[in-house]
C-alpha cells in the first residue's frame, strides 16, 4: 500500500468532522421535534395545563432547512468517505487533483452550512428550553 497524500487525509478529516456533525444536528432536531408531533419546536413556547403543551412554534421551513442541510451532507460526506477509503485500501493513496479540491470546496460549503444551522438549533432550542423553564411547574 502507498503512503497517502496529505490532500487525502485533509480530506478524510473534513468528510469524518462533517458526517457527525450532520448526524448530530439531525438527530437533535428529529427526535425533540417527534416528541411535539412533528411540529417545529425551534424558537417555541409551551405552557402547562396538567402537561407541557406547545402553545408556538416557529415555520416548519426552518427545522426543513436544517433537515435538508444535514441530510444533504451526510449523503456527500458518506459518498466521499467511502471513496477516500477505497482509494486508500485499493488504490495508489492518491486523488485526482481537481476531484480532490473539487470535493474539499464542497466539505467546506456544507461545514459552513452546517455551521449556521447549528448556530439556528442552538439559539432556538435555548429559547425552547427557557420556555420550560419558566412554565408553572419548572418554577416551584
Amino acid at each position: 500500500m502507498a503512503r497517502p497524500s496529505g490532500w487525502l487525509l485533509l480530506e478524510l478529516a473534513l468528510n469524518a468532522a462533517a458526517l457527525l456533525a450532520a448526524l448530530g444536528s439531525a438527530a437533535a432536531l428529529g427526535l425533540a421535534q417527534g416528541s411535539f408531533g412533528g411540529r417545529c419546536i425551534l424558537y417555541g413556547s409551551v405552557g402547562y395545563n396538567g402537561t407541557l403543551s406547545l402553545l408556538s412554534s416557529s415555520p416548519p421551513s426552518l427545522c426543513y432547512f436544517i433537515s435538508a442541510v444535514s441530510g444533504l451532507t451526510a449523503i456527500f460526506t458518506l459518498v466521499s468517505l467511502l471513496r477516500c477509503l477505497y482509494s486508500l485500501c485499493y488504490g495508489d493513496g492518491h486523488l485526482v487533483h481537481s476531484w480532490v479540491r473539487t470535493s474539499l470546496v464542497v466539505s467546506a460549503t456544507c461545514l459552513f452550512f452546517l455551521l449556521v444551522s447549528a448556530c439556528v438549533l442552538r439559539v432556538g432550542m435555548d429559547v425552547f428550553c427557557g420556555s420550560i423553564q419558566k412554565s408553572k411547574p419548572a418554577v416551584r
